[in-house]
């Protein structure tokens, strides 16, 4: 911030952005992926939760079936899963996965800045 100050006082317009940047560099960063079949139901309703929800700081990544060589570290181990799970991280940390709307309802609720639509 110290270093684009001077941009500030040139250009006030942009002061949004940059302060959005700041925000997006200082909050917590979490991680959701989905594993499983994704012609189960539980996938399908879960992708759907969370596709529909506000989860700001949030990446949301699944298998992709058609490129068995996409691959990124938070699938470490979890390729494998024959049934759905959702597993939610943050800072490199994992919870315990996840295969209920119940339980996966009541831990979006505790994301910060998360919103659900109605």
């Amino acid at each position: 911030m110290e270093s684009v100050s001077g941009l500030i006082d040139k250009s006030p317009l942009d002061l949004p952005s940059w302060f959005k940047l700041y925000y997006l560099m200082e909050e917590d960063n979490s991680e959701i992926f989905i594993s499983g079949n994704n012609n189960e139901r539980f996938y399908k309703e879960s992708l759907k939760f969370l596709l529909s929800s506000y989860l700001p700081n949030t990446i949301i990544v699944s298998e992709d079936p058609y490129d068995e060589n996409f691959y990124l570290p938070i699938m470490e181990e979890r390729l494998n899963d024959k049934k759905s799970k959702i597993y939610i991280c943050e800072n490199y940390v994992c919870d315990l996965p996840i295969d209920n709307m119940k339980d996966l309802n009541e831990k979006i609720d505790n994301i910060k800045g998360a919103y659900k639509s109605k």
